[in-house]
């Protein structure tokens, strides 16, 4: 965390993959990543959130900030400002997490030292003041950015952190020996993943459809999304498995920005209106719209009409909803979380299409015959 524009997604794409980009756009909401790091002989899975500095992201924070285990506050030693917001980014870590979350603070831009203007001592001294450790950076010449995370990683294993994910180190030949004891069904990686990015108003219960899909409960008394949450949720059938990763995006419009940056790549839209809500259901071409403004059109899409237990409140009828779904080529269902009708349908409608997908891959795949080389004629010989 720190102020926009201090460089902490350079950071994190010098730390990923080693690259530096000069041009680099400020951050919209917030970013994620996973990143594998070794450490005494163990490998760390880190999942690493950069999150947005610009004063119209700041409410997202408390949400991205809660149930962590160390933060990093990022300042350019060549802007004042953003030192002295330090001491707010820090309380506002404060508010939201145990004094047991382990911290760090990093001075970037180190390299640009004719432009500095916040001295190491005066910035060793605010870091002393705040009881954690200072390091300086910098993402262009990659000074100290893996330190940055191993710091971070050393630290947290001397405290009584226990969600470090920690895999263990295999030779090449004991990952391939690994990979081939997969069986043929999980070893497709490509057709296992499904990212899904649930699109729709503020209200219209996303997250409810979420939280009963994933923990089976429902809860009348759900707060909207603030900016957004991110799940994954794994369904198997018939030996075959795909693991979700589930985008629960903001309907409010003061978040309708964002949208865009988690469609990317989606490989599936759920669109959800609220059937005793006639402005969500108009509102649906304007979500479909935004959905394909950053993908193609032939990402499969479902309409979603939501709470259809309350049918003396319904406003928009079946036939209604199916007409125009119809018209724009995507799939309808209704939903209520409340009593559990059709909710993990919505998400088979997905399972479904993807192992119909690989299916009709491996079908179409060509099939070469190999004879031997001199076979001569009369003879029998084959291949075992």
């Amino acid at each position: 965390m720190g102020d926009a524009n201090v460089g902490k997604s350079s950071l994190l794409s010098r730390f990923g993959n080693d690259v530096f980009n000069e041009t680099a756009a400020p951050t919209v909401g917030v970013d994620f990543i996973t990143h594998r790091l070794q450490s005494d002989g163990k490998t760390i899975r880190l999942q690493i959130w950069d999150i947005a500095g610009e004063e119209r992201f700041r409410s997202l924070t408390d949400t991205y900030v809660q149930g962590i285990d160390g933060a990093v506050i990022v300042f350019d030693i060549t802007n004042s400002n953003s030192f002295k917001n330090v001491r707010y980014w820090s309380e506002m870590f404060n508010n939201n997490q145990s004094a047991n979350v382990v911290k760090l603070l990093v001075g970037n831009k180190c390299d640009l030292s004719t432009e500095r203007v916040i001295e190491h001592s005066e910035a060793k001294e605010l870091a002393d003041s705040l009881n954690i450790p200072y390091i300086e950076a910098s993402a262009k010449d990659t000074s100290n950015v893996h330190e940055i995370f191993l710091t971070m990683v050393n630290n947290m294993a001397k405290t009584t952190v226990t969600s470090l994910t920690i895999e263990p180190i295999v030779s090449h030949e004991e990952k391939i020996k690994l990979e081939c004891d997969v069986s043929a069904a999980s070893a497709c990686e490509e057709y296992r993943k499904c990212k899904l990015v649930l699109l729709g108003d503020s209200c219209v219960g996303k997250s409810a459809l979420l939280k009963r899909l994933t923990q089976d409960t429902f809860d009348g008394d759900f707060q909207p999304t603030v900016g957004i949450d991110f799940i994954t949720h794994t369904i198997t059938q018939n030996e075959q498995s795909i693991r979700f990763q589930i985008w629960d995006t903001a309907g409010q419009e003061r978040y309708r920005s964002l949208s865009g940056s988690y469609c990317q790549h989606a490989d599936g839209f759920i669109i959800i209106f609220d059937v005793t809500n006639e402005e969500s259901f108009n509102n649906l071409t304007k979500w479909l719209s935004d959905a394909y403004a950053n993908n193609t059109n032939n990402v499969k899409t479902i309409f979603v009409g939501n709470k259809c237990d309350l049918t003396a409140e319904r406003v928009v009828h079946y036939d209604q909803a199916k007409a125009l779904a119809d018209s724009r080529n995507v799939t309808y269902l209704e939903t209520s979380p409340k009593n559990g009708t059709n909710v993990e349908q919505v998400f088979m409608y997905f399972f479904n299409g993807l192992i119909s997908k690989e299916s009709s891959r491996k079908t179409s795949s060509p099939t070469i015959r190999l004879e031997p080389k001199g076979k001569s004629k009369g003879t029998t010989s084959g291949f075992c």
